[in-house]
């Protein structure tokens, strides 16, 4: 019975993904389904989840690690992009004509930094309700996520940054 609820499941996806055009894909037609052998794809569901991973698709808690993932990835982005825009108005600062200049360009440096921040900031608490959700979800330890800390991510940005200036 239980085996029943699966291939209806399966069916249900396989159709559906047939019905927006997912199988037309002229680069895989007629190519071997490549081989997976990790651990979500392991245990009772194996089949399932090897089913769908092969179609596009991943089981509800790997889906919701893509889904932060994504999101914090973009956040950092944000934030190394404005420790850059810091940097280069700072730098603008030692080279200004006028001592005013300079004062302006580093309050400019300290507004936009502090904002980019805050902006990190607030995106914070739904991430880690998030990863909270992702590691309940996942019966998987060594791929549970932590919770993300604001002194960690600037100490990360600006690594990156420094990282690539070297």
């Amino acid at each position: 019975m239980a085996n029943d609820k699966w291939q209806s499941y399966i069916d249900k996806i396989i159709e559906e993904a047939r019905e927006h055009g997912e199988f037309d894909l002229a680069d895989t037609k007629g190519k071997k389904l490549k081989e997976e052998t990790t651990e979500a794809l392991a245990g009772e569901k194996a089949m399932a989840n090897k089913i769908l991973a092969n179609s596009g698709h991943a089981p509800p808690f790997l889906m919701k690690k893509r889904e932060i993932d994504e999101k914090l990835e973009q956040e950092r982005t944000r934030l190394v992009r404005y420790a850059l825009r810091r940097q280069r108005l700072l730098q603008a600062a030692n080279g200004a004509p006028t001592p005013d200049q300079a004062t302006a360009l580093r309050e400019q440096a300290a507004r936009d930094w502090q904002w980019a921040i805050e902006q990190f900031e607030k995106v914070i608490p739904d991430l880690n309700k998030q990863i909270g959700m992702f590691n309940l979800m996942n019966k998987i330890p060594n791929m549970h996520k932590m919770k993300i800390r604001m002194e960690w991510e600037i100490e990360r940005a600006e690594k990156q940054l420094n990282d690539s200036e070297s």
